[in-house]
């Protein structure tokens, strides 16, 4: 089989925090191209997403779910890269980055 950049964890420390930052670009290609499941590759199992005017979501399914149907209606998510703090600590990465959502009435 072969093997996605969205396959391979990052690594601990500087290193990996660089490439934590990286992946934002590639969330962007991902999301823009509709390859939810290597989408999904990239958000832990536990994963939260918490966006100005919607509830707290919890699990990677449920925000992929949530990306998908807010992309289908119309609307689109876009995140900022420039994050806020990226920590990498073993085989997990940490970032809090700004994102921005257009969600269609109704959603």
């Amino acid at each position: 089989g072969s093997c996605s950049a969205a396959d391979i964890p990052p690594p601990a420390g500087e290193a990996g925090e660089a490439g934590l930052v990286d992946a934002g670009a590639r969330w962007k290609a991902l999301y823009e191209a509709g390859d939810w499941d290597a989408l999904r590759r990239l958000y832990a199992d536990d994963a939260v997403l918490m966006t100005q005017g919607t509830s707290k979501l919890t699990g990677a399914d449920t925000i992929i779910a949530h990306l998908r149907r807010v992309r289908d209606a119309g609307g689109s998510a876009t995140i900022d890269f420039a994050p806020e703090e990226a920590r990498a600590e073993g085989e997990h990465g940490f970032v809090t980055a700004i994102d921005q959502e257009s969600v269609p009435p109704g959603l």
